[in-house]
């Protein structure tokens, strides 16, 4: 019964992926039940302590006091390989405030995702998707991920303040208008 609720996962992320030219734009929303003003969410955030490519583990939980950029992708997903040169600049410009994670689901495997991470410099941790998918069900009252990417925007105090799906040029300043609105810039 795992196995078969984490390849349903597995399939409705794989065809949520834009419109497959590479040019989808996301949405973005405040997640439901979670005010932008909210200091307290009624639901604990999910951890994770997923394999980090490089090296180690990333554990979602001991990223508090920070305000973490977590990114759900795969290699394969166009508009995902989009975003990852944005990503990696809001990385960079924000270095003392955020923390920028990719979650790879790796359907293409491992040296794949290596690969990839190489190929693009990517300085931030990128993490491989547990074999249960345990990641992506705990974010499932948050919005869920059901389509790449999808990206969770928490705050210092770990509270999930917007659900963001699809990819945002870096024109629309999606993810650097929420980081500047946590961070008081």
């Amino acid at each position: 019964m795992v196995r078969l609720s984490a390849l349903l996962i597995f399939i409705l992320v794989l065809a949520g992926c834009g419109s497959g030219d590479g040019t989808a734009q996301g949405t973005t929303k405040v997640v439901e039940g979670v005010p932008a003003s909210s200091t307290q969410s009624a639901l604990a955030l999910p951890d994770f302590n997923l394999e980090r490519i490089g090296g180690g583990h990333v554990r979602l939980s001991s990223l508090r006091g920070k305000i973490v950029v977590l990114d759900f992708w795969d290699t394969w997903c166009p508009p995902c390989r989009q975003a990852m040169p944005h990503l990696q600049q809001l990385s960079n410009e924000f270095p003392d405030d955020v923390v920028v994670v990719g979650v790879a689901m790796g359907r293409n495997g491992k040296p794949a995702v290596e690969t990839f991470v190489k190929q693009y410099g990517l300085t931030f941790p990128v993490v491989l998707m547990d074999e249960k998918f345990d990641a992506v069900r705990a974010f499932a009252p948050y919005g869920g991920v059901n389509s790449l990417p999808t990206t969770f925007i928490i705050d210092t105090e770990g509270v999930v303040k917007q659900q963001i799906v699809g990819f945002n040029p870096r024109e629309t300043d999606v993810y650097e208008t929420a980081v500047r609105q946590l961070i008081g810039a």
